[in-house]
């Protein structure tokens, strides 16, 4: 049985505001973030308007790295570069491209409708899967925290405190999962990315 000491922290936990915390490598000049670092450097790149994860930074291109594709992008104070940031939460593993195939605004800029990512009270940090391709109990899948846990469904922003549906994967290693229930998870953090200067 559990105290009422227990309670009363179980109850602030789960009563405190969701934290919105903005992302961005680089400052309002495009100047790189004291807290940033750079890991790798690629060129010929080229850039498109309209990051799939944050909707107001960019998505870039290159076959001169490994993965080929960086979402979300920030140009830099030059616009002959910009700095990839693969989830929000990491600030030690940024990369730069040298954009040298230009930049298509053809698609603009709108936020994106979802958090780029979330830290939930599991605990667990889930970043946003931007088109869902699979269903929890009818709900479509938008997070994945890891290979058994994922967030489905829209997140209910009624109270000071969010929260999402998550539900656990029982057959990780089938080709076809099977997702349970496993509760309301309630969001500690959102992050959300800031806009990109414009090439």
């Amino acid at each position: 049985m559990r105290t009422f000491a227990a309670v009363v922290a179980a109850f602030a936990a789960t009563s405190s505001p969701t934290v919105v915390r903005p992302v961005s490598p680089v400052d309002a000049n495009g100047t790189l973030k004291p807290a940033y670092e750079i890991k790798h450097h690629y060129s010929g790149a080229r850039c498109q308007s309209g990051s799939a994860t944050t909707g107001t930074a960019y998505r870039c291109f290159t076959p001169r790295a490994p993965q080929g594709v960086f979402d979300p992008c920030w140009v830099t104070e030059t616009s002959d570069h910009v700095i990839c940031l693969s989830v929000p939460w990491r600030k030690k593993n940024a990369v730069e491209l040298h954009v040298t195939d230009g930049y298509d605004d053809t698609d603009g800029f709108q936020p994106a409708s979802r958090p780029w990512g979330l830290r939930v009270d599991l605990p667990r940090r889930c970043l946003l899967h931007p088109v869902a391709v699979e269903n929890a109990q009818g709900h479509a899948i938008h997070y994945y925290c890891n290979k058994h846990t994922a967030l489905a469904g829209p997140i209910d922003r009624s109270g000071s405190r969010w929260r999402v549906r998550a539900y656990r994967n029982t057959t990780p290693h089938a080709v076809q999962p099977t997702y349970k229930w496993i509760g309301w998870a309630h969001v500690v953090t959102a992050w959300r990315g800031e806009p990109s200067r414009t090439d």
